[in-house]
């Protein structure tokens, strides 16, 4: 099972209306679309299918908190390194 590949095409033909950006879009096209209704009920007959879905759904989850995470460090670093070390060397002129 291809399931990084079959994850948005099944997803795609269970909610046709499922708002994608424009590169998943560009991305769907190239994988073949959406499934056809007998590869969505194969997908379904699987037993491993829903843990596969699963997975993915978690994958792209932790990706947006990896990149949410590294900003919010990166922020609040700069932010105590201007008030603890820069704002008091401002203060004393």
């Amino acid at each position: 099972m291809r399931v990084p590949f079959d994850y948005l095409r099944y997803l795609v033909a269970k909610d046709p209306s499922r708002p994608l950006s424009a590169a998943s879009r560009t991305t769907l096209v190239h994988q073949g679309g959406p499934m056809a209704p007998a590869e969505v009920a194969a997908a379904d007959a699987d037993p491993r299918w829903p843990a596969a879905l699963r997975l993915r759904a978690y994958d792209e989850v932790t990706v947006f908190y990896f990149f949410f995470s590294f900003f919010f460090f990166f922020f609040f670093y700069f932010y105590f390194y201007f008030f603890f070390f820069f704002f008091p060397i401002l203060s004393l002129n």
